[in-house]
């Protein structure tokens, strides 16, 4: 059946594979770790600061056949066929889910104001979010980037390497973009 075993501690229900499953309540994490809700597999604990890598998303476009999300372990999930349910049973618009991490390698210069960024660069959402529509801007960090309104590309090769441009791909979809360098 679908009820907790004896002996398992803060057991919240049981997996369709018959496993423990325990919720963040009845989980303590090491210091710097979090726990986070996974749906029906329950409570795990991450780093504080796990996000998303895009660049998943960009090597298994297959994985978003119907729609992925980035769930609260840092992971990616597809949908279960409804377009809304992921990583374990969240629903898009209810649950929580996590954060893309910003750039296409992660190595960005996050910003607050044009004054952060260096000459050349401006002070805006990840552009991620602008080719990737699983990716919504609202959840993604202002960064210091530059790139140009006709900017399209499907390669590395279709961009500017001297002024450090590189394709940003997701999708089949790509700009070229130049992130400033931490």
């Amino acid at each position: 059946g679908n009820s907790c075993e004896a002996g398992c501690a803060g057991c919240s229900g049981l997996t369709t594979q018959g496993a423990c499953v325990t919720s963040c309540a009845a989980i303590t994490c090491p210091v710097g770790q979090k726990c986070v809700e996974l749906g029906v597999n329950g409570g795990k604990c991450v780093d504080e600061n796990v996000c998303c890598d895009p660049q998943v998303i960009t090597d298994n476009p297959i994985l978003c056949f119907e729609g992925c999300a980035c769930c609260p372990d840092g992971t990616w999930s597809g949908s279960i066929g409804d377009g809304k349910t992921f990583c374990g049973g969240l629903v898009k618009g209810i649950d929580t889910f996590g954060e893309t991490c910003g750039g296409s390698t992660g190595s960005t210069v996050e910003c607050q104001t044009p004054n952060d960024c260096e000459s050349g660069y401006k002070c805006k959402k990840d552009p991620i979010c602008r080719i990737d529509a699983t990716i919504k801007c609202g959840d993604v960090s202002k960064v210091c980037v530059n790139y140009g309104k006709n900017n399209a590309c499907s390669s590395d090769n279709d961009c500017n390497a001297l002024n450090g441009e590189s394709c940003l791909l997701a999708n089949n979809i790509g700009i070229c973009v130049d992130y400033q360098s931490p």
